[in-house]
């Protein structure tokens, strides 16, 4: 079983444990602000990396500065990440790109952007550094995924990480220091989730069902 973000990210936890998690957060955080923030954190790398590639490409920076800049931001989102430890404002923006990153449609505009801007060079050297985002989640799911801590049986990378993380960030703003799933709420959480999101929780039904 699984969850689902709103914009379709998956969550490999079971949904019982998921949304008593999230139970202990209501009222004060949302399971949609939970989801949103988790999709911010997975997405920052890929954020920053897209910020960096518009910024090169407004000064008409060339494939290899390009490349070396973009890539630069991506280490620097994988860091915050591994840290816990993120800029002000940096987890808002990288939510707000999340919206707008459904199919990768932003990032074949900026690559568009960038040829007409800056010229070929530039927008290969971001899609070189993009690329290399998506070759990282590719090996962090199938190889370092056998090799780090897990949670109810479930490997501690991407998704489910950020998961987890999203949840300590959010209960430590709203001060909020007991999170301990609860196996009784998660029903009820789930349903007031459902009535903003009734698709999205209609796709975690049907695992539910199989």
């Amino acid at each position: 079983m699984a969850i689902y973000t709103p914009t379709g990210l998956k969550i490999r936890f079971p949904i019982p444990y998921a949304f008593g998690l999230m139970a202990r957060l209501e009222p004060r955080v949302t399971p949609f602000r939970v989801l949103m923030t988790t999709e911010g954190l997975e997405l920052l790398p890929n954020t920053l990396c897209f910020f960096a590639g518009l910024v090169c490409f407004w000064y008409g920076a060339t494939l290899w500065d390009t490349f070396c800049a973009c890539t630069a931001a991506v280490l620097l989102g994988m860091l915050m990440n591994i840290g816990q430890c993120y800029l002000p404002g940096v987890v808002a923006i990288s939510r707000l790109y999340a919206f707008a990153s459904v199919w990768e449609v932003i990032t074949l505009a900026a690559i568009v952007l960038g040829v007409v801007v800056s010229g070929w060079g530039s927008a290969a050297g971001f899609a070189l550094a993009y690329g290399g985002v998506l070759v990282w989640e590719f090996l962090e799911d199938s190889i370092l995924a056998k090799r780090v801590p897990t949670l109810n049986g479930v490997p501690l990378v991407g998704p489910e990480r950020n998961f987890i993380t999203a949840c300590r960030l959010l209960a430590g703003r709203n001060e909020l220091l007991d999170i301990v799933p609860e196996d009784s709420e998660w029903k009820e959480s789930l349903a007031r989730f459902g009535a903003a999101w009734p698709q999205v929780v209609r796709q975690m039904e049907w695992q539910m069902d199989d």
